[in-house]
């Protein structure tokens, strides 16, 4: 299995999303919904608690001002363990190929 959180990767969201707290402080915020599949467009270290948080190709939200010590304008992310990595297979079709293959039919 890959290595989780990594952008590009497609994870499904299984938090059942009480973002009530989130939402408080940017209330226009767009939120991932549980069961909706997406696509991790960055991983980073959040600055205030240190954590490793994601952000989502589906899910753009405007930067919004964040204070707790410093002024900063953040566009939220979400954390890791709120999704799913899924478990995606290169796609092999030598199976195929082979059955297509002649074979000699002895009489």
């Amino acid at each position: 299995m890959k290595e989780y959180p990594v952008v590009g990767q497609r994870v499904e969201c299984i938090a059942k999303g009480d973002w009530s707290r989130t939402m408080q402080e940017c209330p226009a915020l767009i939120v991932p919904r549980h069961g909706q599949i997406y696509t991790i467009r960055e991983v980073y270290r959040d600055p205030f608690q240190g954590h490793t948080a994601i952000r989502l190709v589906e899910i753009v939200n405007p930067d919004h001002l964040v204070m707790k010590g410093l002024i900063l304008y953040l566009e939220a992310g979400w954390l890791p363990h709120e999704f799913r990595p899924l478990d995606e297979r290169e796609t092999d079709i030598s199976v195929f190929t082979k059955l297509l293959m002649p074979t000699k039919v002895t009489a």
